[in-house]
């Protein structure tokens, strides 16, 4: 038994664990401790502490057009066309 509950810690197996009092989902076992009493060698003893694993969605369906990135967003203008001058004088530049 103790090398079922190693290999669930080492793959990082998730389970749903029921208590009395609520039902706890995406839970890792964060320790594992087997007991062994003196009075038998046959029977074991396993304290296993959980942890809640919480998980971030990146997938979201926001309207582009909506909130900070449609402030942010900028589509260009059409300023028009210029002809930049020549400047004399300085080698390499201009004419």
């Amino acid at each position: 038994m103790f090398q079922q509950f190693y290999g669930y810690w080492r793959n990082r197996i998730l389970f749903t664990v029921q208590t009395p009092w609520a039902v706890f989902q995406n839970m890792a076992i964060m320790r594992l401790t087997a007991v062994q009493d003196a009075d038998t060698q046959v029977i074991t003893d396993f304290e296993v502490t959980f942890k809640l694993i919480r998980m971030a969605s990146t997938s979201f369906n926001i309207p582009v057009t909506s909130g900070r990135f449609s402030s942010q967003s900028y589509e260009g203008q059409q300023l028009g066309t210029q002809t930049p001058r020549q400047t004399a004088g300085i080698p390499g530049i201009g004419n």
